[in-house]
């Protein structure tokens, strides 16, 4: 009886890691999503200065925080797919499949490639 408890036992405790093992992988994931979006937001936020702030600002100071928000963007694309890739490393089995690591990379260099390009296009633009 005593070796059916703790057969028993060492069950429970094995599916209770197992399954906080998949709440971990569902919080990464979450964690991923959280940055894009901050990302995003960011991007947006630099894209909002640069279109409506130009009367309001200096040229110069409506460039320099267009350019410090999107920089800031492309932190955020590259930090969610870092963070992404280090605990998948950290944690590489559970029942839940982790989010493949080439779908995080490429569309986090999309994004930045996008936030590049916006960069690049209002820079080019704000002086007309």
């Amino acid at each position: 009886m005593t070796q059916d408890n703790e057969t028993e036992t060492v069950k429970e405790a094995s599916k209770a890691v197992q399954l906080a093992s998949d709440r971990t992988v569902l919080a990464s994931e979450r964690t991923y999503a959280s940055w894009l979006r901050t990302g995003c937001a960011t991007l947006i936020a630099g894209l909002a200065v640069m279109r409506f702030m130009a009367d309001v600002l200096n040229d110069w100071e409506t460039r320099v925080i267009t350019f410090l928000l999107i920089v800031f963007s492309i932190f955020c694309f590259t930090i969610a797919t870092w963070r992404l890739r280090q605990l998948q490393k950290w944690l590489p089995y559970s029942e839940i499949p982790h989010l493949p690591f080439p779908m995080s990379v490429g569309l986090s260099a999309m994004l930045s490639v996008a936030s590049l390009f916006a960069l690049f296009a209002l820079w080019q633009m704000n002086g007309r």
